[in-house]
């Protein structure tokens, strides 16, 4: 079948994206660093090129932990039909859904799931809306769908001849096989050359030792896509839960990267007062955040802010807003401590030993956070510590 065919059969069809509001002024909404991937230049002589692209993402990366990503190279048009394809996705009926359900209907049934595996929050297929309890009886207009493996070609396409995804979804595997692997092997591994100049190692050492691809997803860099849809709230239930739609939180991954959106929503934790504000919207350009495990590698150098998703401003409530989510960890077996990298910036900045952290791999961080996602007590204001390490990165605490 045609493209067009296709868009047909499966109601392939525009997202249709709030509208833009003026942020001029508003000190309610931060504005992001934008890393100009175009002005990335390969090879020795472009040297001088990266090292002005690092010296201008250290000052975010060590801060705020946000950043915007714009003149990426890949093809809009293409990006903004895989947007359609989610949408359809996100919109089946829900008896369709459930047969793709990556856990169980609640937070509160799938504990037993979690305890076996990832749970319905990170399995493979959908998080229907109403799994999480928020506050006062409400729970959560969130559908996700999650998947793995969609980078390694052969991998992917064999699951999906598998059937263990929806129809529409496996259609567009090859459009799906084509962002997240772009975004990999393009944006991220410009990125993190970046990162090595930051920290003074040799170009390539992360992406190279941690990051990069192979056929084998036991040999490559883990992580997984998710498509999200958040439906609007009531007005009586947005009252009941403060307006948020997805409490605040790090990630346990060394990078996001996500699709950006008009809407207002996506707020992170200023550095300095802990103050929630808005992230401006960039047209055109991916939002990329630090998480947890790329903190940890660097002794805490690199931050990993925390992060929520509010209800817009007046203009744009009864708005949908749709993301496109990549979560990249390293390889499971990498140790998360500063001692692996060597690295003479971290030891000039004090950051290079952090005894107080044990010398844990990520798959461990990974067990032990993935397991806590969603339960009481965890994500606005939590405190737990595990290994050493708060679970949540609250940095502007560490000034008081």
């Amino acid at each position: 079948m045609t493209v067009s065919e296709l868009d047909h059969k499966y109601d392939v069809r525009p997202f249709v994206e709030a509208p833009v509001i003026d942020t001029t002024n508003d000190n309610t909404v931060i504005k992001l660093d934008a890393i100009d991937l175009s002005k990335f230049e390969d090879y020795p002589e472009g040297s001088l090129s990266r090292q002005k692209l690092a010296d201008q993402l250290e000052k975010t990366i060590t801060t705020s932990g946000f950043f915007n990503v714009v003149n990426y190279g890949y093809d809009l048009e293409k990006l903004e039909h895989l947007k359609a394809v989610a949408q359809s996705l996100l919109k089946l009926p829900d008896e369709e859904k459930r047969k793709y359900h990556s856990g169980a209907p609640t937070a509160e049934e799938d504990l037993e799931n979690k305890k076996k595996g990832l749970g319905a929050e990170r399995g493979e297929g959908y998080k229907p809306k109403g799994f999480w309890k928020m506050k006062d009886s409400v729970r959560d207009s969130i559908d996700h769908f999650n998947f793995r493996d969609a980078k390694l070609e052969a991998v992917f396409a064999k699951k999906n001849s598998e059937g263990i995804y929806p129809e529409v979804f496996s259609a567009y595997q090859k459009e799906v096989n084509a962002y997240y692997k772009y975004v990999h092997e393009v944006v991220l591994r410009k990125v993190l050359t970046l990162c090595d100049i930051i920290l003074e190692i040799p170009e390539g050492t992360l992406y190279g030792k941690y990051f990069s691809l192979t056929d084998s997803v036991t040999t490559s860099s883990g992580g997984h896509g998710r498509f999200m849809l958040y439906h609007p709230l009531t007005e009586n239930e947005a009252s009941k839960v403060d307006g948020t739609w997805l409490r605040g939180h790090s990630d346990i991954s060394a990078f996001s990267i996500i699709t950006s959106q008009p809407i207002l929503s996506l707020q992170i934790s200023d550095y300095e007062s802990g103050e929630w504000k808005y992230v401006d919207y960039r047209p055109n350009s991916l939002v990329c955040n630090i998480g947890d495990a790329l903190e940890f590698l660097t002794g805490g150098y690199f931050k990993a802010s925390m992060h929520r998703v509010s209800l817009p401003p007046a203009k744009q409530l009864g708005y949908e807003r749709l993301v496109l989510i990549d979560f990249i960890n390293p390889l499971e077996d990498t140790v998360i401590h500063p001692t692996t990298l060597a690295s003479s910036k971290l030891k000039k900045v004090g950051l290079h030993e952090r005894p107080e952290w044990d010398k844990i791999t990520y798959k461990q961080w990974d067990a032990v956070k993935g397991a806590l996602l969603g339960a009481d007590g965890v994500g606005d204001r939590s405190t737990l510590k595990y290994y050493g390490r708060q679970i949540e990165r609250w940095h502007y605490l560490d000034k008081e």
